[in-house]
């Protein structure tokens, strides 16, 4: 799930969050944080991608597209399973708002459309 040994603090402050709205949302939402020193995913709750802590993060595009406020998206992807998911996620920023990490929730919405 997450390895705080591994982590930044900016990250481990939110890890708490990321569990929260986990379990809410449970099983529909996985909840990401990438670590942007490292690369790869801090940690992951609910991890319906496969993907897994450890993994290389793949995001790009998301620094760039971040709108005002650090906010990506809502964006729509499939998954590997064909279910239909839509995702936000926040750029995570120090004290001298230099971005350190990202904070991903990945909601499952094919219930919404049976």
């Amino acid at each position: 799930m997450f390895d705080a040994s591994n982590s930044n603090a900016l990250l481990v402050r939110h890890a708490a969050t990321a569990a929260a709205i986990s379990t809410l949302f449970y099983p529909h939402a996985e909840v990401v944080l990438h670590d942007l020193e490292t690369g790869r995913i801090a940690g992951i709750w609910n991890a319906f991608s496969g993907r897994k802590a450890g993994m290389e993060s793949l995001v790009e595009e998301v620094l760039e597209e971040a709108g005002e406020g650090g906010i990506y998206g809502p964006y729509e992807k499939t998954g590997e399973d064909g279910r239909r998911r839509k995702s936000v996620t926040a750029v995570l920023k120090d004290e001298f708002d230099q971005a350190l990490g990202l904070f991903c929730i990945n909601m499952d919405v094919s219930h919404f459309d049976a």
